[in-house]
């Protein structure tokens, strides 16, 4: 497959953080329609690639091309104008503003028209945070608040969603609607770069999976080989519960 045929493909990417280097060559390709799930320990590198991708950190060298342009050295505004959108870990919504603010921040490089269908589609996506429209954001329970800061992500109509951490610190019934919430997406056209500390889940919706260790891909592989790989499962999935 030549690089064209990849919506996101990325080339011996370097990032240095100071004298640390953070990214150490990353290689990494994303098809059309995917669900890649990038595995890791904390401080792998994961969210430097993902905040790479986005331009919030520098990159050393390297390239990151997007429809086969290379977009490494566009600055975050741009890159949300190609279409690709963060989901930071954390959430970090906007907890003095009402739901239907938070969504609408996510919108601003759209219409007015624009804006007024795709929070109708968020709604349609997300009941809950229609019923919730004019309540502020932080009493909202930590499953509400990651259906917004996705939804807020969705008002910028992305082509490439990246989700960092998605179900983290959230009750287990609750990372069953999440990890439901990504394949929907998924299912609506969106690609879907994934960070997720939960590899199992992740690797069970994901077309392939990447292992990044100390900056490093290491291995490679569709999910349910990584899945099946003694050293994923002993490095990463633990026990099934």
């Amino acid at each position: 497959m030549t690089m064209n045929e990849f919506l996101l493909s990325i080339k011996d990417l370097v990032v240095n953080y100071g004298s640390i280097q953070a990214l150490k060559g990353v290689n990494l390709d994303v098809k059309k329609g995917e669900i890649i799930t990038l595995v890791g320990s904390n401080g792998a590198g994961k969210s430097t690639l993902m905040n790479a991708i986005m331009g919030i950190v520098p990159i050393k060298s390297g390239n990151i091309f997007y429809h086969g342009s290379d977009i490494a050295k566009l600055d975050t505004k741009k890159i949300v104008k190609e279409k690709i959108v963060l989901v930071p870990e954390g959430r970090l919504i906007f907890p003095a503003l009402n739901v239907y603010d938070n969504l609408m921040m996510g919108g601003y490089l759209n219409s007015d028209k624009e804006n007024q269908e795709e929070i109708e589609r968020v709604f349609d996506m997300f009941p809950v945070l229609k019923s919730r429209r004019n309540q502020f954001g932080s009493p909202l329970s930590g499953g509400e608040q990651q259906m917004l800061a996705v939804g807020r992500a969705m008002m910028a109509k992305p082509q490439l969603l990246l989700l960092g951490e998605p179900s983290l610190g959230l009750a287990p019934l609750i990372i069953a609607d999440i990890f439901n919430m990504i394949q929907r997406i998924r299912d609506l056209g969106v690609t879907v770069l994934l960070v997720e500390q939960n590899a199992r889940m992740a690797l069970r919706i994901s077309d392939r999976g990447y292992v990044l260790e100390t900056g490093s891909i290491v291995m490679s592989d569709d999910a349910k080989g990584l899945l099946k790989s003694d050293v994923v499962r002993n490095a990463y999935l633990g026990k099934e519960a």
